[in-house]
């Protein structure tokens, strides 16, 4: 069983974005954020995954993300994540958009230059 205290590789991240339970697809995208050393890949992978039908991966990019932003990882592209977030934030899954809401407030904390640039 997969949970979120295992690394797991690029071609299990790409598999969750596939799977139709949404706890493994959720967990895939915070695995990726937790231990994954090529950020740049990450949020890479994210911008494509964001137009998936799985509410889990959707959800999880955000949470993952405000992971992320938070970390103070140097490749941290703020700009990149905040678009992939701003793709996500009038998701109509509810639990999507509390992911994104979670992003949005670590961006704002961690890059509020940033934000106030992107978003005004």
């Amino acid at each position: 069983m997969n949970t979120i205290d295992e690394p797991i590789s690029r071609i299990e991240a790409e598999q969750a974005l596939r799977v139709e339970d949404n706890t493994v697809a959720f967990q895939a995208m915070l695995r990726l954020a937790f231990y994954e050393d090529d950020v740049r890949w990450i949020l890479g992978f994210f911008e494509g995954a964001a137009g998936s039908s799985s509410p889990g991966v959707r959800n999880g990019i955000g949470v993952a993300i405000a992971h992320l932003a938070s970390s103070g990882e140097d490749d941290f592209d703020a700009i990149q994540a905040l678009r992939i977030v701003q793709r996500l934030a009038f998701d109509a899954n509810p639990a999507v958009v509390n992911g994104v809401e979670a992003a949005m407030s670590d961006l704002r904390a961690f890059y509020p230059d940033v934000v106030s640039a992107v978003v005004s």
